[in-house]
């Protein structure tokens, strides 16, 4: 029956157009275009902090933001902007260092490498937020206009607390107390602590042995206090007059000592700002420049073939080397054992921008300090914000939101107020004085 309808010519002709219309759609199903497959081909830092964008750049991805899906370490990481070849995202606070993966429409892509998440959790450790000297607890403590800070081998905390011509010792509990310096800026008074006077002390570090160095600004010299409290003066002229003279204790001369770093051997460098110098003291006292022309200038070199504007403050890693913080030329400078000057970081040019090496840039960078790791952390005080340098080079904000305010909280969600002074503990605690806030802020790093 049904090879006779076939023959039929309305049949035959009906059967031709049902097996056309299958083998069409079945080629129609066949063609159906797959969601492309997403690539990762880099991500525009190898190191960020927790709350700040991280750009992700490949091929394939959904110009629609919530089309794509993104996990670092496994944390899914809020998109902010989304093209085929780019994508933004915020790095949430509970991420961790690992690969990152980009998820759309069912296809997933991991990165080779890995991005190394940096989290900062801010907090006040001391001080009222306006000014003033009184000893307390926490917030019932206060301080005028602090300049820099240092860590002891029991966790205290020492402060140069400028405008108050005082050394102040803060506890790991937070708890304040005058350790040294009756608060008086009247002549150079060695002896014991709650004797001794300071004018404007500004630098302030501790070496091996517990002795306390403090750069003072108002006297042009450096002084040291001993464990027992003995306030005696290791270098800088008698009366205070500002030079640049080379030689042993009282015979040598400074002009605005700010930052000073101890190594050791138990020599002492310091800032000396208004030279634009970085000078050397060996423990016997005896001075000579180190680095630094005596003019203005951002050359590198050897010694005195390089030159600085208005440096601010020093450090030192484990293999000597040295770091300052280059102010007016909104530069990170190294310093090798041997006097060699670099730059590590900083094109010269106020502003703000993360990056590697000269291309990224700072705005007065106060105050630096470097972990166990060789990172470099500066306060980067105009831009409100806590930056980090790697090992290599790379520039990243890792605290602070670039607007003024002392607020707590972790990463970008963090505030600071001219953030200067900056220390990291044995232990990898980290504590920066916000000058404006009149506050001690205790950060962890995780």
């Amino acid at each position: 029956m049904l090879t006779r309808k076939l023959n039929h010519p309305f049949y035959l002709s009906l059967y031709v157009f049902c097996l056309f219309s299958m083998m069409s759609c079945g080629k129609k199903d066949s063609l159906k275009i797959a969601t492309p497959q997403p690539t990762i081909i880099s991500f525009s830092a190898p190191v960020v902090g927790v709350g700040y964008p991280l750009t992700i750049a490949g091929t394939n991805f959904d110009a629609t933001i919530s089309n794509n899906k993104v996990t670092i370490n496994g944390v899914v990481a809020i998109v902010t902007a989304a093209t085929t070849t780019h994508l933004t995202v915020i790095v949430p606070d509970d991420a961790t260092s690992g690969t990152i993966t980009v998820t759309i429409s069912g296809q997933s892509v991991t990165s080779s490498g890995s991005v190394k998440i940096v989290k900062l959790t801010v907090t006040t450790l001391a001080g009222s937020g306006t000014g003033g000297s009184a000893d307390g607890l926490g917030t019932a403590a206060s301080f005028n206009a602090f300049w820099s800070v240092v860590t002891d081998n029991n966790g205290n905390i020492f402060v140069a607390d400028a405008d108050n011509n005082k050394i102040r010792e803060i506890t790991p509990a937070g708890s304040v107390s005058t350790y040294a310096g009756t608060g008086v800026f009247t002549g150079q008074v060695n002896g014991a602590a709650n004797m001794a006077t300071f004018g404007s002390p500004f630098g302030i570090t501790i070496d091996k042995d517990q002795n306390i160095f403090v750069a003072d600004l108002g006297y042009n010299d450096v002084r040291k206090i001993t464990p027992a409290g003995i306030v005696s003066t290791l270098a800088g002229s008698p009366y205070g007059q500002p030079g640049s003279n080379d030689g042993n204790g009282a015979a040598a001369s400074f002009n605005a000592p700010l930052g000073i770093v101890a190594d050791e051997s138990d020599n002492i460098y310091v800032v000396d700002a208004g030279n634009n110098t970085i000078r050397k003291i060996t423990p016997d006292g005896t001075v000579t420049t180190f680095a630094g022309s005596g003019t203005v200038g951002s050359a590198d070199g050897t010694g005195t073939a390089a030159s600085f504007n208005s440096p601010y403050s020093i450090t030192i890693d484990a293999n000597n080397n040295l770091f300052v913080t280059d102010a007016l030329n909104n530069k990170i400078r190294k310093i090798t054992s041997a006097g060699v000057v670099s730059t590590i970081a900083g094109s010269g040019t106020a502003g703000n921008i993360d990056g590697q090496g000269t291309a990224a840039s700072f705005n007065e960078p106060a105050d630096v300090a470097v972990d166990a790791a060789g990172n470099l952390y500066v306060t980067d005080a105009r831009n409100q914000a806590i930056r980090l340098i790697t090992p290599d080079g790379f520039v990243a904000t890792v605290a602070g939101n670039g607007s003024k305010g002392s607020v707590d909280g972790t990463g970008n969600s963090a505030g600071f107020s001219n953030p200067l002074g900056i220390t990291i503990d044995k232990n990898g605690v980290m504590y920066v004085l916000d000058n404006d806030g009149g506050r001690v802020r205790k950060i962890t790093i995780q």
